[in-house]
């Protein structure tokens, strides 16, 4: 990948200048105080506006693309932890949003805590139910929008691809542009640029998601060329950060509506179709029935998120609030010995006490 030094330098100038950042705790907007948990069942947020921006759609190409690229680079993307990550885009469908059941739980969160507060105890979203569920790596170099030196021609060639789209009929680099523009080049044409657009398009959507909607953003830039050039990136914490950013403003937001009367939408960019996830893994009153066992697809073990394709079931809010107030009834550990965790000691149903020593 090659460019003049010229148009290298003003690329890396508006990469530096560009004012989004990428999804993470104290990233967004400053809220007030978090309000206090919730001991009693919290309303089922009839009255609360809430956009849930950073829900994935699937484009229509996408899974063309994938495809295409898969024969050349599955086994690097199992060796950087992401292949279930991609296969789930593709192979399970889309998580169909249960809005109800997000405002139900996020009445819960307690920001101070980092932990769903209920009236038996205090449950989370864990780095574990993240590599499962979304199929992302734990460990790696950390998420960073810094252009690492030795791959300045490759973020600059992303660049130019961007301009290009800047300069055609949509104006910027949607989605099925993007598609479009890398989809048709011939195999092994440019394969390393092919390869960080493909990434940088699943980070945009489906990993890191951030405004402005339906683009490819010059942030992730450096994240796709690392990963393309096979360096693992803790995707995973990162995820995890936006999901817990993203339920403090949700349980702020839930507590001032309900003073305040009408107010504005609330934006969330974190991916939480993953915290839905969540909920069907650990609380079986709460899931629908599954759609897919598991097994093998493609020759690979099938991603922890095909058992839930388009899987969807409505309840009565008053049977959401009792399951999540329910003592046993939620599962500590749904995914057994798959995930690659190991599993804590048993304590016979009895907690640990936490001691601390003095130095």
């Amino acid at each position: 990948m090659s460019s003049s030094a010229a148009s290298a330098a003003e690329i890396h100038k508006s990469t530096a200048d560009a004012s989004s950042s990428l999804p993470r705790a104290g990233a967004s907007a400053v809220f007030g105080p978090p309000p206090r948990p919730a001991v009693f069942p919290p309303s089922d947020g009839g009255a609360v506006r809430v956009d849930f921006r950073g829900w994935p759609s699937t484009p229509r190409m996408w899974g063309r693309w994938v495809e295409k690229l898969r024969p050349r680079h599955e086994q690097a993307w199992r060796d950087l932890g992401i292949l279930d990550g991609i296969l789930a885009t593709v192979d399970c469908g889309r998580v169909r949003r249960d809005e109800r059941l997000l405002l139900l739980l996020a009445g819960f969160w307690s920001a101070a805590k980092g932990s769903f507060v209920f009236p038996w105890g205090e449950a989370t979203v864990t780095l574990e139910d993240v590599a499962v569920l979304a199929g992302l790596p734990v460990v790696g170099v950390p998420v960073s929008e810094e252009v690492i030196a030795t791959l300045a021609a490759d973020v600059s060639a992303l660049e130019v691809a961007r301009v290009v789209m800047n300069r055609g009929k949509c104006r910027k680099p949607v989605y099925s542009a993007w598609i479009r523009h890398f989809l048709e080049r011939s195999p092994g044409a440019g394969d390393v640029v092919e390869h960080g657009a493909f990434l940088a398009m699943w980070l945009s959507l489906y990993v890191l998601p951030a405004p402005p909607s339906n683009v490819v953003r010059a942030q992730v830039f450096p994240t796709a060329v690392l990963l393309a050039r096979g360096q693992s990136v803790s995707l995973a914490p990162a995820v995890l950060a936006a999901i817990y950013n993203d339920l403090t403003a949700l349980s702020y937001h839930l507590a001032v509506s309900g003073r305040v009367g009408n107010h504005l939408p609330l934006a969330c960019w974190a991916p939480l179709q993953t915290l839905q996830l969540w909920v069907w893994e650990h609380f079986p009153a709460l899931s629908p029935p599954t759609a897919f066992a598991g097994g093998i697809q493609g020759g690979v073990a099938a991603p922890r998120a095909a058992r839930w394709r388009s899987a969807r079931k409505v309840f009565d809010p008053a049977h959401i609030r009792a399951a999540l107030m329910t003592p046993g009834a939620f599962l500590r550990r749904p995914y057994g010995s798959t995930s690659g965790f190991a599993s804590p000691p048993e304590a016979n149903g009895q907690g640990f006490e936490v001691k601390q020593e003095k130095v």
